[in-house]
């Protein structure tokens, strides 16, 4: 995973990154995620649970690849730092936030949550906040600085709230393109 990330560190810096769309079911997407995110989580009294608005496309067009690198990365995050409580993950129409085509995913959790001067030095690459806490977590403090570099190749944005001691939501706003007219609620 630490060669992995200094790998995709390597080729954001020298611009070789490339974003690559193909269509892909939304449901499925979060549902990988999850699977991943629950392993992460077992043994803990830890809440797991996913909202994905209804109306939403059941296909979207975007690089699922990277979105799915992201929000790992993010839920990653979340499950590293919520021993008990839950990890909330959610997707929501991009024009509840912006006058944009789009999905906004949120990643909510009752953890520790993030100091308020920490809050700006999160996105920095090799940075890692409360270092007394971290040394037993591992990590590279490269993860948030890959996500957020991916979400702007995709045109995107990326953002934190949180509240030290009650936990934190990091979202994602993506464009990206509705394929299918049927949707999630009817699809599933």
């Amino acid at each position: 995973g630490i060669i992995n990330d200094i790998l995709d560190f390597s080729k954001i810096e020298s611009g070789k990154m490339e974003i690559v769309p193909a269509d892909y079911d939304l449901v499925k997407l979060m549902s990988d995620i999850m699977n991943v995110v629950e392993v992460r989580l077992k043994g803990k009294p830890v809440e797991l649970m996913l909202e994905i608005e209804p109306s939403l496309a059941r296909i979207y067009n975007g690089d699922d690849m990277r979105l799915r690198q992201i929000l790992i990365n993010l839920a990653g995050n979340s499950s590293k730092f919520t021993e008990k409580g839950f990890v909330k993950l959610r997707v929501e129409d991009l024009r509840k936030y912006q006058d944009k085509d789009g999905l906004r995913f949120s990643v909510i959790d009752s953890g520790v949550g993030i100091k308020k001067e920490d809050l700006g030095k999160l996105f920095r690459a090799f940075q890692q906040v409360d270092m007394q806490m971290n040394r037993s977590k591992g990590g590279t403090g490269l993860g948030l600085s890959i996500s957020k570099n991916l979400v702007t190749l995709m045109h995107g944005s990326i953002g934190v709230e949180s509240e030290y001691g009650k936990g934190a939501t990091f979202y994602v706003n993506i464009p990206q393109k509705r394929i299918s007219a049927e949707t999630c609620g009817e699809s599933y």
